[in-house]
């Protein structure tokens, strides 16, 4: 305030209407150029819920058309604008819960599962207007139409393993699920001696042992840890299963466990004498006598050295192996990115040059490997050729059988019958008979899949980077059963880590490992038994033949240590890779453990190289 009088005219231009519908503005009429707000009560009308701002007439523009509290500027117009208030609908759920539990039409609505006790998901069921974002999922999504929802989730009955004197590993499971049990500890003098089946219709991998495997039946299962007097082991450096006493009879196993910078050399057995069995010098077995058993791994102290490769101005992670200190050490391919017009020439390990490939003996704890980078020569380009990709699609067809990255393809399917496709490439709708998709710079393989129709899956008639096989599709393809109930299996490795995760339609566990998955040579190692028993397979080993075998009710897989070969039900693959024994485990690179499970390279099998993470999923079909 000055210090004298004051006095203000309000000046009036020719003031416009606001009529609000559904809520209110803070006046009746404005100029043109004037800020107005706008506003609907914070609480939503009983069974009513906002959703916007809708300009009718006046051509403004609102400035937050989704908020309760907003503004726009006045025009040379009259005004009006409605707040959009929906009516919400109830969403009546059975055996699950819906977010949020009552919605307007077009809310995007999450659904949830609670499956009871002995029971595995299997569908949802919806009232009419409801459609869900995946029928066969756990958890999933739908849109709310402009009524009340009842929706039903459907579960099948599992069947329930008994074990008395230990327990099992599910507790409940589906016909051909692989079904771990343990015998429990023996009580003081006894021992475990072997287990005995109480019901039909499941065989065991091995009576004899205080840890077996067997395939689920279609019943429930009842079996017995049956204990004897029992007789001590020790085990030195290593561990035995069972743990400290063992009935005379029963298989024992053995396993060493060097520590970090140890390897193991032999077994020496102080007590009784027993014939230990077994491929694998790290992991034996023997049956238990009637006397005390003590045997030692003999475990030997590596003297190691870090060999580190240096980038020196190249751009990437630096990387590092250990060896052992005088012996023969092959030197690894360049994994850096080169300077700006620089290639990479050599090694340079102390004062020499080394190509990758070259073997040296390490002679210091610490070496290290520094990139020697030269000038890029300018080479004369050669004329570009645009490369074209097959075209393979199964139960249908395609305008072309070739073309090049970034044409337009048709595929069409028969109509009838027609559930959806399925391929390595995105399509423009997957569940339209005839659709659509842009070439990618790669062979394409798609399957047409119908209802009540197998679905076998189809292998590529070129080879496959990564995978190490070149093979035609086979003439007998693996067998997947009608559709029926699907139940969707997934395992995620880590490299370096010795947990599994996995998911069973969408309930995640996680299994710990003894060993972590490695890379050699370039190749992802992963353990077959714990990725295949993860999946729904039932592993054997057979120590005659060195060979582990995949079972479940439709497929056998055999994997020989000694050879290349995998067969897959009775059809020979050749690898350019052998399995590698690795602290009594079976591993395989990616690529084979995805041909040993009939599964699809980047479609089944997914490799993260920024996680370091490999998931490998499986779908199941149980009638």
């Amino acid at each position: 305030m000055p210090a004298e009088d004051v006095q203000i005219d309000a000046n009036y231009d020719g003031g416009y209407t606001v009529k609000v519908n559904g809520g209110k503005s803070n006046v009746s009429m404005a100029a043109s150029g004037a800020r107005v707000e706008l506003t609907v009560p914070n609480d939503d009308p009983e069974g009513k819920v906002f959703r916007g701002w809708e300009v009718i007439s006046g051509g403004v523009t609102i400035e937050d058309p989704t908020s309760k509290v907003t503004y726009f500027t006045m025009k040379n117009a009259n005004v009006e604008i409605t707040a959009n208030l929906l009516e919400t609908h109830e969403i009546t759920i059975e055996n699950g819960k819906a977010t949020p539990e009552s919605a307007a039409k077009g809310d995007t609505v999450t659904i949830t599962a609670n499956p009871p006790e002995g029971k595995v998901f299997k569908n949802w069921v919806g009232s009419d207007g409801v459609v869900f974002e995946n029928v066969n999922n756990k958890e999933t999504t739908f849109i709310m139409p402009d009524k009340p929802v009842e929706i039903k989730a459907e579960f099948t009955d599992l069947y329930k393993i008994t074990v008395n004197n230990g327990r099992a590993e599910p507790e409940y499971a589906l016909p051909g699920w692989n079904v771990k049990i343990f015998a429990k500890e023996p009580s003081e003098g006894q021992g475990f001696k072997e287990w005995k089946i109480n019901s039909e219709g499941i065989t065991l991998d091995d009576r004899q042992t205080a840890i077996t495997f067997f395939e689920m039946s279609a019943k429930d299962v009842e079996v017995t840890a049956n204990f004897e007097k029992g007789y001590k082991i020790v085990v030195n450096n290593g561990y035995a299963v069972p743990e400290s006493y063992a009935a005379e009879g029963a298989k024992v196993l053995i396993y060493a466990t060097p520590a970090e910078g140890e390897i193991f050399m032999n077994w020496e057995i102080l007590g009784t004498d027993v014939e230990l069995e077994g491929p694998e010098e790290s992991f034996k077995s023997f049956i238990m006598p009637a006397g005390e058993v003590e045997i030692t791994a003999i475990i030997k102290k590596m003297d190691l050295a870090a060999v580190t490769y240096n980038a020196n101005g190249g751009t990437g992670k630096t990387y590092f192996e250990y060896t052992e200190i005088g012996k023969s050490y092959t030197l690894l391919d360049c994994k850096f990115t080169p300077p700006k017009n620089k290639v990479f020439k050599a090694w340079l390990v102390g004062s020499k040059e080394y190509k990758p490939g070259s073997k040296i003996v390490i002679s210091e704890k610490n070496t290290e490997a520094k990139a020697i980078w030269i000038d890029k020569k300018e080479e004369a380009k050669p004329p570009v050729i645009e490369k074209t990709y097959q075209i393979h699609v199964y139960g249908g067809s395609a305008n072309k059988r070739s073309a090049k990255a970034g044409e337009i393809i048709t595929i069409t399917a028969k109509e009838k019958d027609f559930i959806r496709w399925e391929g390595n490439v995105t399509l423009d709708d997957r569940y339209d008979y005839e659709t659509t998709f842009t070439m990618p710079a790669k062979d394409v393989e798609i399957d047409a899949i119908y209802r009540e129709t197998p679905h076998y899956p189809h292998y590529p008639e070129y080879p496959i980077w990564g995978w190490g096989y070149e093979y035609n599709k086979p003439s007998t393809p693996i067998v997947t059963p009608t559709p029926e109930t699907k139940i969707n299996l997934q395992a995620k490795l880590t490299i370096g880590s010795k947990i599994l995760e996995k998911t069973l339609n969408g309930s995640k566990t996680e299994i710990k490992m003894d060993i972590a998955p490695f890379t050699k040579d370039g190749r992802t190692m992963v353990p077959i038994r714990y990725a295949a028993e993860a999946l729904g397979f039932n592993v054997e080993w057979d120590l005659a033949t060195w060979t582990v075998t995949l079972k479940d009710k439709y497929n056998t897989v055999k994997i020989s240590v000694n050879t290349n070969q995998i067969i897959v039900n009775g059809n020979v693959y050749e690898s350019d890779v052998k399995p590698i024994l690795e602290k009594g485990r079976t591993m395989l690179p990616i690529g084979n453990v995805a041909r040993a499970l009939g599964l699809k390279d980047g479609v089944d099998v997914i490799w993260n190289e920024k996680t370091q993470e490999v998931i490998i999923k499986r779908e199941i079909v149980v009638k």
